[in-house]
């Protein structure tokens, strides 16, 4: 959720309200929510060597995690010598 306020809380508020209230407030909460990791993303973007690193140390991260489960799951069904 993009607020903290319970669904109960949120349709209590609007009840006597039209829906370009509720659509301007929701409107506002997201960009409160989405304007950190826009500047985030953007941080990542300006600085492509850092990005592709991470991306790169995770894809290799990635890579050995699904190796070592391939070999316990074929080990588990026996085909495995």
């Amino acid at each position: 959720m993009v607020t903290k306020e319970s669904l109960v809380d949120i349709a209590a508020q609007y009840e006597n309200k039209g829906m370009k209230d509720l659509k301007d407030d929701v409107a506002e909460a997201l960009i409160v929510y989405l304007t950190p990791l826009q500047a985030e993303i953007q941080g990542w973007l300006k600085n492509e060597d850092a990005l592709t690193k991470v991306l790169a140390d995770g894809s290799q991260r990635a890579a050995m995690l699904a190796e070592t489960k391939i070999k316990n799951v074929k080990n588990a069904m026996g085909l495995l010598l």
